[in-house]
């Protein structure tokens, strides 16, 4: 057990947050940081110890980081704050989110409303907009990854799989294609995610996933699908707006090649969605065509009801002498 073990002279672990195949994650305690000294440790042991398996692991792990760096001056990212090899083993160290993950603000029957399910959309697919300007896909976006920091009620996207990611790649290097791990979780995972060939559009699957299960309450895993084509069937569980639907629908498509390509693409399109099309209290230019047709209507009347009144008073006057 690595609890209560001070790695790279300065990170002490606390507790073990999970464990898989791949390598295992830890909180632990920066001893060196004045302020914020918990964080989140990921651990990544490659199966073969040869030099050249080491080399490649190392070359690996380093492309990885100048990837998380990156990614991480955005203030709605998980920061790389670290990273390290001891041994044979490497390490990231993430910063800390303190927060609760969107997980529990879902399920149990809740039913978000149309409306918060696009407020939903928007701030996760503009997060998302970042990683897919990197042409970098996340391949786990899933409620237990996006975390509502509590300082300010920001949503974070975290844990980019990117020790899986290593392990999948030293095993295709390796040839041992039968060790190589889908990276993704059961629900949120589209087709060609789980024949290990992500696309952007696998993310946009994923988000799609968390709106309709914020909408029926439902777990994705749990909501019913057609065996031939492996549609989410999930229409008849709720009345929902028509427009809203069908960008859902676009959104969890199982071809990806019929989906939103990337995530700019999608919040293009949930822009354009209007729940309804209802009159919105400041849309100007609906409001003045609609006060001009009633303009129009009493206008039309109140001539009619003038040019009835002349008639009656003298029957001899013609239509176009009153007009």
């Amino acid at each position: 057990m690595m609890i209560g073990t001070t790695l790279n002279k300065r990170y002490r672990i606390q507790s073990l947050l999970g464990s898989g195949r791949c390598g295992k994650t830890y909180l632990a305690q920066d001893i060196q940081a004045t302020k914020d000294s918990l964080c989140v440790i990921k651990q990544f042991e490659p199966l073969a110890k040869d030099p050249l398996s080491l080399r490649k692991a190392k070359y690996l792990f380093a492309r990885e980081v100048k990837v998380l760096k990156i990614l991480g001056r955005s203030d709605r990212i998980s920061d790389l704050l670290g990273h390290f090899q001891q041994g044979e083993q490497f390490y990231l160290v993430h910063s800390y989110i303190e927060g609760e993950d969107l997980g529990q603000e879902l399920g149990s029957n809740k039913r978000w409303t149309e409306s918060q399910v696009v407020a939903l959309l928007r701030e996760i697919l503009a997060i998302l907009e970042v990683v897919h300007n990197e042409r970098v896909i996340h391949q786990d976006i899933k409620p237990s990854n996006i975390i509502r920091r509590k300082s300010d009620g920001s949503l974070i996207l975290v844990d980019f799989g990117s020790i899986k990611k290593i392990y999948n790649q030293m095993a295709n290097a390796e040839g041992k294609t039968s060790l190589t791990v889908p990276i993704g979780t059961k629900g949120y995972m589209p087709p060609e995610q789980k024949s290990i060939k992500p696309q952007l559009a696998s993310d946009i699957y994923a988000v799609g996933m968390i709106a309709i299960y914020a909408l029926t309450g439902v777990k994705p895993e749990d909501l019913p699908r057609k065996q031939d084509t492996d549609t989410v069937q999930w229409r008849n569980l709720i009345q929902v707006d028509e427009n809203l639907a069908q960008l859902l629908d676009k959104m969890v498509c199982p071809d990806f090649r019929q989906r939103y390509s990337s995530a700019s693409e999608a919040l293009m399109a949930l822009r354009g969605c209007k729940l309804g099309g209802k009159l919105k209290l400041f849309d100007y230019s609906s409001l003045i065509a609609v006060l001009t047709l009633i303009a129009a209507i009493l206008g039309g009347s109140y001539h009619y009801h003038q040019l009835n009144n002349s008639v009656e008073e003298n029957p001899n006057t013609s239509y176009q002498q009153l007009n």
